[in-house]
């Protein structure tokens, strides 16, 4: 079940980042940049300091981030089949 104020958080989190970095779309492999560095910075945040206060303000950009991609280049459902950027369907990772 999703929390309305969990998404709530999100969403404040996502426009503000929005107000200060501008709103220009981004690659998939930028997102995935950035998402990367930031989950990085929750485990250090978790690692320096006693709670886990520091690290769930992190998770929190973590989170806004992962819904700007999804916002930008769309959130296929768990049944959709895999598609390149051509539009053509991926090869299955194994055999």
């Amino acid at each position: 079940m999703i929390h309305p104020e969990i998404l709530a958080s999100l969403e404040a989190e996502r426009q503000y980042a929005l107000a200060i970095y501008g709103s220009r779309p981004r690659p998939v492999s930028e997102h995935l940049l950035l998402i990367e560095q930031y989950l990085k910075d929750a485990k250090t945040a978790w690692s320096r300091y006693s709670g886990d206060n520091r690290a769930l303000h992190e998770l929190r950009k973590v989170g806004a981030m992962v819904f700007q991609c999804l916002s930008e280049h769309g959130c296929p459902d768990r049944g959709d089949p895999y598609t390149n950027s051509a539009g053509q369907e991926d090869l299955p990772e194994h055999p």
